[in-house]
């Protein structure tokens, strides 16, 4: 009797051992696989010169520079190290350097009309793919804290609105604001803005960068063992020109001029880049936007370098991607403006840094042109994830993953706006053309601060009819909604 229950016994753990291991040996492969898939770390700022990096900065002279003053300059060594430790984009550009339109492209790899897009604002179409939808479909843990701007109908800052388009964890994603200081209860959806740091009972009140990345290192702590997107959107440096303590000061006793573009008379700029807009600056250069900028973005580079400590605590930073870009860039008094909107490269030159120790060797510089529409399938591609149908970037993963430390393929890109013009470029020549003026033509090598019109110039014919045959291709081909053919009759002569 007793030798029957032990074979009993014998034969239902042989059974359950058969029925078991191979669900324990998926489950192990499935974790095997899993691993071997990258993580992503998404890190945008808004607004940022390409200027403001000093390994941008080492590619020029000291007087193209340092715009503001000899050796005025922000520091940035996180950025600078994950330059050096991976690849860097020379000739980078926003598909139209406004955020709304700009987002839309970096999420989409589709340009800004497209995706329903064209103007600060807009919602995002609800039926387009982001590339946090394209890596959710993967199995990815999909995360995505800080500025959207991309939400319809949503209030400000519009703390997790629907749909959230493939971020599944969108506590802390917002619609848009840029206030320096979160005033922070029990309640995600009830974070207020404010630029004040007063103290509020039973609250806290702190500032946007380090609560941002806090929560952006909470996410990385919890999904260290599974492959995981984290889109990490900071708000800075917009405006308004605030920086927190100590950054506020950090830069404030360097002796500051204004870039010599500053003094460029109104009848010698282009129609597109006068008056017309809103963000003229006044009679005098004000020092103090530059300093609590510079500002800003030292704050910013401290707290991407607790990213960066936080992939080597958890043994996982040689396989993630960490990306760094801003959707549009800063003019800074340059041409006598501040902010963006405009195709000179302080505007819609962009900076572009990808680190991906796995496959990508330290100090790639690739110098193609490329926009930002690009990203997202070179991403997809990078990570070996299949290509959504319908975008309109291309894939460039082989110009990361090549053992060439430097990349330059001959390339013509073109960018559009929000208000009257559209651009293209090969990395030197740049050609805008727009609805209220004739066409522009600058050679960015012996004029890389855009003061000279080349475009007449019979040394520059072929360049001009070249790039601009590229660019009324685009045009038709992206559905370009600004007819400019309707409009300037010089264009198409």
């Amino acid at each position: 009797m007793y030798s029957n229950r032990l074979i009993c016994k014998g034969l239902i753990l042989t059974l359950l051992i058969s029925f078991i291991a191979p669900i324990l040996s998926n489950q192990n492969l499935q974790a095997k696989n899993n691993k071997k898939k990258p993580n992503l770390i998404f890190i945008m700022t808004d607004e940022q010169s390409y200027l403001t990096i000093g390994s941008y900065r080492d590619f020029l002279p000291e007087e193209l520079a340092c715009r503001w003053g000899e050796n005025i300059a922000p520091n940035t060594p996180n950025l600078d190290k994950i330059a050096e430790e991976g690849a860097i984009y020379t000739s980078y550009y926003a598909s139209a350097p406004v955020c709304s339109p700009s987002r839309a492209s970096i999420f989409t790899g589709c340009y800004p009309d497209k995706v329903g897009v064209p103007l600060n604002g807009c919602g995002l179409r609800h039926d387009a793919t982001t590339i946090g939808q394209a890596l959710k479909d993967q199995d990815y843990a999909t995360s995505y804290i800080g500025k959207w701007h991309l939400a319809d109908n949503e209030p400000i800052p519009g703390w997790q609105f629907t749909p959230s388009l493939g971020f599944d964890d969108n506590t802390y994603m917002f619609n848009t604001g840029h206030q320096k200081y979160y005033v922070v209860g029990r309640d995600p959806k009830h974070i207020t803005l404010t630029n004040n740091p007063k103290p509020v009972p039973g609250k806290l009140v702190v500032p946007c960068t380090k609560f941002l990345t806090d929560k952006a290192l909470d996410v990385i702590k919890e999904n260290k063992d599974q492959p995981f997107c984290l889109v990490l959107s900071i708000p800075d440096p917009h405006s308004p020109d605030i920086a927190v303590p100590p950054y506020d000061k950090m830069y404030a006793d360097l002796d500051y001029h204004a870039p010599s573009t500053y003094h460029q008379k109104v009848e010698d700029r282009p129609k597109w880049a006068r008056s017309e807009l809103s963000n003229e600056v006044g009679v005098e250069f004000d020092k103090s936007h530059i300093i609590n900028y510079f500002g800003m973005v030292t704050d910013i580079d401290d707290n991407i370098g607790r990213i960066m400590e936080a992939l080597k605590k958890h043994k996982i930073d040689d396989n993630t991607i960490v990306v760094f870009t801003a959707d549009h860039g800063e003019l800074n008094f340059e041409h006598h403006r501040i902010n963006k909107g405009l195709p000179f490269e302080t505007s819609a030159h962009v900076p572009l840094i990808i680190r991906y120790p796995n496959k990508i060797r330290k100090g790639k510089v690739i110098s193609t042109p490329h926009v930002n529409v690009d990203l997202m399938p070179t991403l997809l591609q990078l990570m070996d994830v299949p290509q959504i149908q319908g975008m309109d970037g291309q894939a460039f993963a082989s110009s990361l993953t090549s053992k060439a430390k430097y990349v330059d393929t001959k390339r013509i890109v073109y960018g559009t706006s929000t208000f009257n013009w559209v651009m293209a470029t090969d990395g030197r020549y740049k050609l805008v053309l727009s609805t209220v003026d004739t066409p522009w033509l600058y050679d960015l090598k012996t004029d890389p601060l855009e003061i000279k019109n080349c475009f007449r110039d019979s040394a520059y014919k072929s360049v001009s009819d070249t790039i601009m045959k590229s660019l009324i291709a685009q045009m038709n081909k992206y559905k370009e909604p600004r007819y400019l053919d309707k409009v300037n009759p010089l264009i198409y002569k």
